[in-house]
């Protein structure tokens, strides 16, 4: 409906109301989309730069670097961390997800070049996953061993 319809629709709301109720709605679209993020140990790190608008922190910025599996997970969840990223794929069969009040997402390669391949896909599956949801982005082995061809041509091309 256009705005003008809208305000005929409704007599007594001004425009500049309008105005006001739509910014609002945007900067709060804004903040609720912003995820905050925990690295599982052996997640690499340059991957942060690629999820834009969230805030990421690492199991050794927090000071969790002797902290077991279960024990990691719970103090993300303690910490309202949103999501748990991690390359270790035994996680979901040697933790109780079901139970978690946080999202976990798999990635089934460690490597940086490799993970660098897909970070489109992980991007979109960050965007999209549900609360305490979980995913797991396979990277299919074709992809690893393109992208670690790449990134030894770029190395030896300069």
């Amino acid at each position: 409906m256009p705005l003008h319809e809208f305000l005929e629709w409704c007599p007594g709301v001004t425009l500049e109301r309008v105005r006001a109720v739509l910014a609002h709605a945007a900067r709060s679209a804004v903040a609720v989309s912003q995820l905050r993020i925990f690295f599982y140990p052996g997640t690499p790190v340059p991957l942060r730069k690629y999820l834009t608008g969230h805030s990421v922190d690492t199991a050794f910025e927090r000071g969790w670097v002797r902290l077991k599996s279960g024990e990691l997970l719970h103090a993300a969840e303690v910490a309202d961390f949103a999501l748990l990223i991690t390359t270790d794929q035994n996680l979901q069969y040697q933790q109780n997800l079901a139970t978690r009040r946080i999202a976990v997402l798999v990635l089934t390669i460690t490597s940086w070049p490799q993970i660098r391949a897909a970070v489109d896909r992980i991007v979109d599956v960050v965007n999209s996953l549900a609360p305490t949801g979980f995913a797991v982005v396979e990277i299919p082995e074709r992809d690893a061993e393109q992208a670690l061809l790449q990134s030894k041509a770029l190395r030896y091309a300069v």
